[in-house]
């Protein structure tokens, strides 16, 4: 196909990517080792909820590759707890337990692939634990050297957030997609039934520490296996 529409891509003229995807962070690279998505988050939590700058972006507490890894975080005078968890095996457990009652949580990272996306199908083989750590220091010395290393940062992101802040009517069409997803899992986890899921999204928001101390969930491409 590239051969018939005449691309040559040795001499195709330098550009910039298509907005947004040019434009990333280094909270944004992190998202490929496990405890990344939670990294980047508690970034932005600490900062919108306290008002401040952090004076240490790292949180090393939730990196590693290790199955399952908690945490308690300070924030504004608050003891956020989170766990982060990698593979379905060590998800179903921790699951288990919070269903029980015997672990509770502010907010949960979770992963299907081992180490994270570090670790997924689509990498380089092997992928033995030697090689997964390396992926994940390169990760974050990515991070480190980036300019902007914080989420709510990322000038695409501002746009967008404003966007969504004042139209009313896309404001309504995303609390009613999470409405449908939320009813969805509710559907499938709390009556038993088995589930997987491809990616796992969670947004930390500041309402939700206010109102009942939770965090809204939200699992993308849920389905029955």
């Amino acid at each position: 196909m590239i051969k018939e529409s005449g691309i040559d891509f040795k001499n195709l003229p330098e550009e910039e990517y298509d907005a947004p995807f040019g434009i990333s962070t280094g909270a944004g690279v992190i998202f490929g080792a496990s405890g990344g998505v939670m990294e980047a988050a508690l970034r932005t939590a600490y900062e919108i909820l306290t008002g401040k700058e952090l004076e240490k972006l790292d949180f090393t507490s939730v990196r590693g590759l290790a199955g399952v890894k908690e945490a308690e975080v300070e924030i504004n005078g608050k003891i956020i707890k989170v766990a982060v968890v990698n593979t379905l095996g060590k998800a179903r457990q921790l699951l288990e337990k919070m269903k029980n009652g015997e672990v509770e949580y502010h907010f949960v990272e979770f992963m299907a692939c081992p180490g994270g996306c570090i670790g997924g199908g689509g990498q380089p083989i092997p992928t033995t634990e030697e090689v997964l750590l390396k992926r994940m220091e390169a990760i974050y010395e990515i991070d480190y050297d980036s300019k902007l290393r914080k989420s709510h940062e990322n000038p695409a992101v501002k746009n967008y957030m404003k966007i969504f802040s004042e139209n009313q009517i896309v404001r309504l069409r995303i609390i009613i997609f999470i409405h449908i997803i939320w009813q969805g899992i509710n559907k499938i986890y709390l009556n038993n039934e088995a589930f997987g899921s491809r990616y796992f999204i969670l947004y930390f928001t500041k309402k939700a520490i206010k109102r009942d101390n939770r965090v809204l969930l939200i699992i993308f491409n849920c389905k029955k296996v």
